[in-house]
């Protein structure tokens, strides 16, 4: 029901695959909630998000892989990726994929080795709260990063940005609190936090297993 469209060719597209994939009840309540959704408005997308979580993480494996592969089509109905979908998407993954023992292998000890992935994130950050092309600048330089460019929105496809996400949650643990903290300070240039932003980050953190920045539960919305 997050990813259902408010109408037209691509809600008819995603009704059939959601009609395919999980049955014709599933797919009618799905377009019930939709439209009874919409009244929430931006702010309780994640909300309603956390409801369902625990209770489909009873789901077998099986029925969670078949929800997250679902998820990702209805967001490709489109043929767009928007930062909502995004970050649903990586939330969706993160909760409900497979299970992993222990802590993610360490593959990258310095921030040095994934500076272009660094770089990657933080542009998106930029673009996505529409901050000065400055503050990509200022965060790679708190990092000791310069020498990267801001990577424009063409570049941010959705592939390339999980490619850079998983690069950067195989760095070292003690590396990542100074990488948040540069990817902090680009959603808080203008000091304020959007919804958007604190829901990319809350996905950013997600992907690479660390903490949620304190400041941004609840969000502190710009003006």
């Amino acid at each position: 029901a997050l990813l259902v469209a408010a109408g037209g060719e691509t809600r008819d597209r995603q009704e059939v695959m959601i009609r395919d994939a999980a049955g014709i009840t599933v797919s009618g309540r799905s377009l019930v909630l939709a439209d009874a959704l919409k009244s929430l408005g931006s702010r309780g997308r994640l909300p309603v998000l956390d409801l369902a979580i625990p209770k489909l993480r009873e789901l077998p494996q099986s029925n969670r892989d078949r929800l997250i592969a679902l998820v990702k089509d209805l967001a490709d109905a489109d043929r767009r990726m928007t930062l909502s979908e995004f970050v649903l998407i990586t939330l969706c993954r993160r909760h409900l994929g497979r299970d992993t023992k222990g802590a993610p292998p360490v593959k990258h000890r310095s921030l040095r080795t994934v500076s272009n992935e660094v770089a990657t994130v933080v542009s998106m950050l930029v673009h996505a709260g529409r901050s000065r092309p400055e503050a990509f600048e200022r965060a790679m330089a708190l990092l000791e990063l310069n020498g990267q460019l801001l990577r424009p929105p063409a570049e941010l496809n959705f592939s390339a940005v999980e490619a850079a996400l998983y690069e950067l949650k195989l760095l070292a643990p003690l590396a990542k609190p100074a990488m948040i903290k540069a990817f902090l300070a680009v959603v808080m240039d203008d000091n304020g936090v959007t919804i958007a932003e604190a829901e990319l980050m809350r996905a950013i953190c997600a992907a690479l297993d660390t903490p949620l920045p304190p400041i941004l539960e609840p969000p502190l919305e710009k003006s």
